[in-house]
């Protein structure tokens, strides 16, 4: 029985390593994805997620980390581990360097490569609650009117209703009044709050408010 939610693609050119393996990681409950090719991997259209990718460093038709590096600009960034027959550092360095989460020189330790996709796919399942998170918080503030986000921009200055009211040519009660549906669009009770979320979301907001 697969166990759900623990889901593998596995791209070897060598038939006999994707067999026996495929073998092992579905007795250890993976719902393991076969690809013989990286042309194959690339055709594939559905990602069953969270997930982890096993990739051979050397296919025939491409390499390992180019291939990697073409599905993350399509959008598909699944924590991945890449394997190798041969034992050398500039491929390992590289691999570090192109954010592959772990580098495997065959033969490998079968139990070895079982805790590391383990640890990828709740890796990749962190990734997701994060990504999740920030839809969700890119959602609410898209609520704001034009005027509640000059609202919001004066607020993240530090500026008082009052400097607020003069900046954007409107009464003290009227920002109020649009600071007040702000918080209530953005789903938090205090400013704090208010400002945390918005550095969130933009990252630039930070070196701002250090500067300060």
């Amino acid at each position: 029985t697969h166990a759900k939610g623990r889901f593998l693609v596995f791209t070897d050119d060598d038939c006999a390593m994707l067999e026996s393996l495929t073998y092992l990681l579905q007795a250890e409950g993976f719902s393991v994805e076969q690809c013989r090719s990286g042309q194959q991997l690339l055709a594939k259209t559905l990602w069953s997620r969270p997930a982890c990718m096993v990739i051979d460093l050397r296919l025939a038709d491409i390499d390992g980390l180019e291939l990697r590096r073409k599905l993350r600009d399509r959008g598909i960034d699944i924590p991945t581990i890449i394997i190798s027959g041969r034992a050398e550092i500039p491929d390992a360095v590289r691999a570090v360097k192109d954010g592959v989460l772990d580098f495997l020189t065959k033969p490998f330790d079968d139990a070895e490569l079982i805790q590391r996709i383990r640890q990828a796919i709740v890796q990749d399942e962190e990734n997701l609650r994060q990504k999740a998170e920030m839809d969700e918080l890119r959602e609410r503030f898209s609520r704001l009117t034009a005027r509640e986000s000059e609202v919001l921009r004066c607020v993240l200055e530090g500026m008082a209703n009052k400097q607020i009211a003069a900046s954007l040519g409107l009464s003290a009660k009227t920002v109020e009044f649009h600071r007040k549906h702000v918080m209530e669009k953005v789903e938090v009770e205090t400013v704090t709050e208010l400002v945390r979320l918005s550095a969130l979301l933009f990252p630039e907001l930070r070196s701002v408010n250090r500067k300060r």
